[in-house]
């Protein structure tokens, strides 16, 4: 089967759709409607589900861990950053654990890729980390995901193409079965009614003698 990669252009314009239309339905801005989006695996029917089960968006915002209050400040005292202990620290989150953006770019970049679940580098600390600091990121990731979702949906057809060829072969061996054996009850059959003719015409010459 042929594999098609959206292109750059597809990807910008369907998450742009998506975003909007999400952020309209749900008032937020962009940036906390691509968050939750991508809580939900930019699944945009499980945010319907996840609103009728909590019955508030706001609700839906507090179980997945998305804080209002972030804020992205720059710094110009000589700190150096606690990941690194070379770049001096320039962003603070919300937490008011901060870090040097090279750190706090390359932990992003890393959960984006495998978790999608962004939370501050701190050891232990549970706070999220909203898009307006990954939002670059974004579409890469997407498209990094897209592909390997395709790979997925490869791997699954092509499994199920085997099945259904093992289906179809043992349907077709059944069928095959079924006739071979139908004509054996009707060989069977014919061979007797012959025998049972046979008799009977035996008996009634028998008797007229």
């Amino acid at each position: 089967m042929s594999k098609q990669l959206i292109e750059n252009d597809e990807i910008s314009s369907f998450i742009d759709v998506i975003v909007n239309d999400i952020s309209e339905a749900l008032s937020k801005s962009k940036s906390d409607s691509t968050f939750i989006l991508t809580q939900v695996g930019w699944d945009h029917i499980k945010i319907g589900d996840l609103f009728f089960k909590y019955n508030s968006i706001d609700q839906v915002f507090i179980n997945l861990g998305l804080s209002h209050q972030i804020q992205n400040q720059y710094y110009n005292e000589p700190n150096l950053c606690s990941i690194c202990m070379t770049n001096q620290i320039n962003i603070s989150l919300s937490c008011n654990h901060q870090f040097c953006n090279d750190c706090l770019n390359m932990h992003i970049e890393e959960q984006l890729k495998n978790t999608g679940f962004l939370k501050c580098l701190y050891f232990q600390c549970n706070k999220i980390i909203l898009t307006i600091f990954y939002s670059h990121l974004v579409r890469d990731i997407f498209r990094l995901c897209y592909n390997r979702n395709q790979q997925l949906y490869d791997i699954i057809f092509s499994n199920l193409q085997s099945n259904l060829i093992y289906y179809y072969l043992k349907i077709i061996f059944t069928i095959k079965l079924n006739y071979f054996l139908n004509i054996i009850n009707m060989l069977i059959n014919f061979w007797m009614n012959i025998q049972i003719n046979s008799i009977r015409k035996k008996s009634n010459s028998t008797d007229l003698k």
